[in-house]
C-alpha cells in the first residue's frame, strides 16, 4: 500500500505521516496489483489537523484601549464575553470595553480550542476630573472595602466586578466615602 497527498499540511515518508500545519488534509491509499492480485481501488480519507490553542498577549495596558494579540498568525476570531466580535478576525484587536476577551483559530473547517480568557477591567472617572483622587482600601480586602472620593461633585457609583467582568455589587454615593 502506498500513501499520497497533495497537501502541504503533512509530510509522508513511506507509511509514516507527520503533521506540518493545521487544516483539512486528504490522504489517498493505493495498492498496485501484481501477477496474482488485481489492483485495489484507491481510497481517500479526509481529516482535520486541529489548530493549537492560541495565546493572548496584552500590551498598551495603560491606554484607553489595550492591544490584545493572538499567537496565531491566521484564522483568528475574537470573542468578548463568549460572543464573537463582528469583523474581529485579525491577529490583534484593541479592547473596546471591559470584559473577558478570547480568540479561537479556524483553518479550513478545522476549529481549535478557545484561548484562555484575558480580563480587561476599566478603571477611572467618567467626567475626567483631573484633580480628583479616589482611594480604595484595605488591600487585600477581607470584610469591608472602603472607597473614598476626594472632591468629586455630585452622585458617584462604586461598583465591584469579578474577574469575568460580571457585576458583583454596586452602590450610589453622594458623599465622599462608601463601604
Amino acid at each position: 500500500v502506498t500513501y499520497a497527498s497533495s497537501s502541504d499540511k503533512i509530510s509522508i515518508n513511506g507509511n509514516m505521516v507527520t503533521p506540518v500545519k493545521p487544516g483539512r488534509v486528504s490522504i489517498t491509499a493505493s495498492q498496485a496489483g501484481n501477477d496474482t492480485y488485481a489492483a485495489a481501488l484507491p481510497v481517500t480519507r479526509s481529516f482535520c489537523i486541529k489548530p493549537e490553542m492560541p495565546g493572548v498577549f496584552l500590551t498598551d495596558i495603560n491606554s484607553a484601549s489595550p492591544l490584545l494579540t493572538s499567537s496565531a498568525s491566521e484564522g483568528n476570531q475574537w470573542f468578548l464575553d463568549g460572543v464573537a466580535i463582528d469583523g474581529a478576525t485579525g491577529t490583534a484587536i484593541r479592547a473596546s470595553g471591559p470584559g473577558i476577551y478570547t480568540v479561537q483559530v479556524t483553518i479550513d473547517d478545522c476549529v481549535g480550542d478557545l484561548s484562555s480568557g484575558q480580563a480587561i477591567i476599566v478603571t477611572g472617572t467618567e467626567n475626567n476630573v483631573s484633580h480628583a483622587r479616589i482611594e480604595v482600601y484595605p488591600i487585600p480586602v477581607s470584610d469591608w472595602l472602603t472607597v473614598r472620593f476626594d472632591d468629586l461633585p455630585g452622585k458617584k457609583e462604586a461598583a465591584i466586578f469579578n474577574l469575568n467582568g460580571a457585576l458583583k455589587a454596586s452602590q450610589e454615593v453622594e458623599g465622599r466615602e462608601t463601604k
